[in-house]
């Protein structure tokens, strides 16, 4: 019985907060973080082949009209996809034939008396 108490609560409780309203304040502060954070870290927006800027400004009346949280999040979520698909990060590994200089390397300076001066 407790199981499907639960599995009755996790399958309404996303359509009921959805319906949620959302202030004018908050629709603000989440679209200024939103907007901010894509401007630096989306590829495509970081590369400079979008106005960001005039984005912003269109996509506000849009977000103004947005009354639950359910549709405001499916406005930015439709933001963000109109921007392209972003490529996997592929990490580098690294270059195992490298060698390093350390003929200058002194580190004399960080002794005292033979003993290691804590920074």
């Amino acid at each position: 019985m407790k199981k499907n108490i639960l599995f009755l609560f996790l399958i309404i409780s996303p359509i009921v907060l959805g319906q949620v309203p959302i202030s004018q304040a908050e629709k603000l502060a989440t679209t200024c973080k939103f907007w901010g954070y894509l401007k630096y870290y989306h590829p495509t927006v970081a590369s400079g082949k979008i106005d960001w800027d005039q984005q912003l400004f269109e996509a506000l009346p849009k977000i103004e009209k947005a009354k639950t949280k359910g549709e405001f999040s499916l406005l930015l979520e439709k933001w963000v996809d109109a921007l392209g698909i972003v490529p996997v990060n592929k990490s580098k590994t690294a270059d195992t034939n490298v060698e390093y200089f350390t003929k200058n390397l002194d580190l004399s300076l960080t002794k005292k008396n033979g003993m290691e001066v804590p920074f």
